[in-house]
């Protein structure tokens, strides 16, 4: 059951957009208007599903975003894109600026005790960092955890209170960071390579994060589109955009040329990652354009609808079998289920006859309910009547469907999708029934209970242990249930 819980909250597209808020502003807000509200009425009339883009940064102050709360929020998203989306999860526009840097989350105890120490011998004041950062033992490894605060109190040498805000404190603490790790890097106690990992962009980190040592399947579900903005003219680069020294940038390089010529085309290869390139090529004056960013905004705009489009018809298609495997499976385990109950049946009651006798009817008016407390053998009496109703129904060929409710595994949307499906199969209608909203799943129902009586086949629906379901928005009322050839049990 746990798969077809699992499955049964994809009932959403959710889309992170993963881009540089400083230099796409005019291609996300392009996409806002002119691309998914396209594609959200396309999943709704096409899947019956909904279309939902998460953009983090959209009416955000950029100054909000750096704070740890911010960046951990962020990579939440991604990861609740990821495990519930039903189709695509990340769209990732890199363009030509790498993005300013956050500072770290977390250091290793180790390695902030070396900054400190380093620092100290400098002469550099670190007593802002010790502040901003608190050790915490219940990370692994232990590590010192960035706080969040939105501003700090520095006093200076008179012994005044004065404010300092968010962005003054990354701008210092960042400060602080860079000189401490040239000099570590100089002496050997850490690497160039581990120096990186302090100095990334929020957009590369949450690549990093959605794409680094992730399945084939989830890296499918991908579409990165990296737009270069070369001049004719090359002009140095700086580190991120503050001014390094060239010890610290000649060894870690430069990182958007990392991102875009290396970790991205890395994953086309192993695992097929989906990632479109395209160059603007400039004059050194007066540069990049309003006009040549209008002609790669809609450029971009026409392929990522077409792009979208077909991984969500493809994914989705992937997770309409994968759901339809386990509804079917379910219906085999309630078969199962009913087998094992009813051969428990050893006494013989005299309610057994008044099952088969409300059977016989030609017309049922009510449905019949199996009452009493519990553990009295309700669910073998049922299962058993169950076993036996082709016999009572002799020549009609009926059509049984039985399911066990048992200790609120189950919500009305599954065991409506899950009766959906056997009743589809049973009638020859087309089986394409997920679990999505409830008002829906009744059309469907209803649909199918038309079907049904107009069949030669009549339909026996046995419900057990029906107050087990779990009490959402009042769904445990029978408003949903059929009347003709119904039988319940409760407690």
């Amino acid at each position: 059951m746990e798969d077809f819980q699992r499955a049964s909250i994809k009932s959403c597209v959710k889309v992170y957009i993963c881009a540089n808020p400083e230099d796409s502003v005019e291609e996300r807000r392009a996409l806002r208007e002119y691309v998914f509200p396209g594609i959200r009425d396309y999943c709704r009339r096409t899947h019956g599903l909904e279309f939902r883009v998460i953009d983090p940064y959209e009416g955000l102050n950029l100054q909000d975003g750096l704070g740890p709360r911010a960046q951990q929020a962020r990579l939440e998203q991604i990861e609740e894109c990821r495990r519930n989306s039903a189709g695509p999860f990340l769209v990732a526009l890199v363009g030509g600026q790498y993005g300013s840097t956050c500072l770290p989350m977390q250091v290793e105890v180790s390695e902030f005790q070396q900054m400190v120490q380093t620092g100290q011998r400098m002469g550099i004041s670190t007593q802002l960092l010790e502040r901003c950062y608190q050790r915490d033992e219940n990370t692994i490894p232990p590590s010192f955890c960035l706080l969040d605060h939105h501003h700090h109190d520095q006093t200076d040498e008179s012994n005044k209170p004065s404010k300092m805000n968010l962005q003054d404190v990354h701008q210092e603490l960042m400060t602080i960071f860079h000189t401490i790790l040239t000099r570590c890097i100089e002496e050997g106690s850490i690497t160039s390579e581990k120096a990186q990992e302090y100095f990334r962009s929020a957009l590369d980190k949450e690549l990093h994060f959605a794409l680094e040592n992730r399945s084939k399947e989830d890296i499918a579900r991908c579409l990165c589109y990296v737009h270069k903005i070369t001049r004719k003219q090359r002009q140095r680069r700086t580190l991120r955009g503050l001014n390094t020294d060239p010890e610290l940038e000649t060894s870690t390089g430069d990182p958007l040329s990392e991102l875009c010529d290396h970790f991205l085309p890395g994953l086309v290869t192993s695992c097929q990652l989906q990632v479109y390139t395209s160059t603007s090529v400039c004059e050194l004056l007066p540069g990049y354009t309003a006009e040549m960013r209008k002609w790669y905004t809609e450029g971009l705009c026409q392929q990522l609808h077409a792009d979208l489009l077909n991984l969500i018809n493809c994914t989705v298609a992937r997770e309409t079998a994968h759901i339809d495997d386990t509804l079917s499976r379910e219906f085999v385990q309630q078969a199962d289920l009913c087998h094992v109950y009813s051969s428990l049946y050893r006494v013989k009651c005299e309610e057994v006859q008044h099952v088969k006798a409300y059977l016989n009817q030609k017309e049922t008016e009510y449905p019949l309910i199996l009452f009493g407390g519990p553990c009295i053998g309700k669910t073998v009496l049922l299962a058993y009547c169950a076993s036996q109703v082709n016999a009572w129904l002799d020549g009609r060929d009926p059509i049984v469907a039985v399911r066990f409710i048992n200790g609120g595994t189950s919500t009305v949307e599954q065991l409506l999708a899950s009766i959906c499906l056997q009743l589809a199969i049973s009638y020859e209608q087309p089986q394409h029934y997920l679990p999505r909203d409830i008002s829906q799943l009744r059309k469907d129902f209803t649909n199918l209970l038309t079907v049904a009586s107009s069949s030669p086949r009549p339909l026996v629906l046995i419900i057990d242990g029906l107050d087990q379901m779990p009490v959402a928005n009042g769904l445990q009322s029978t408003w949903w249930l059929p009347v003709p050839y119904l039988l319940m049990s409760s407690s």
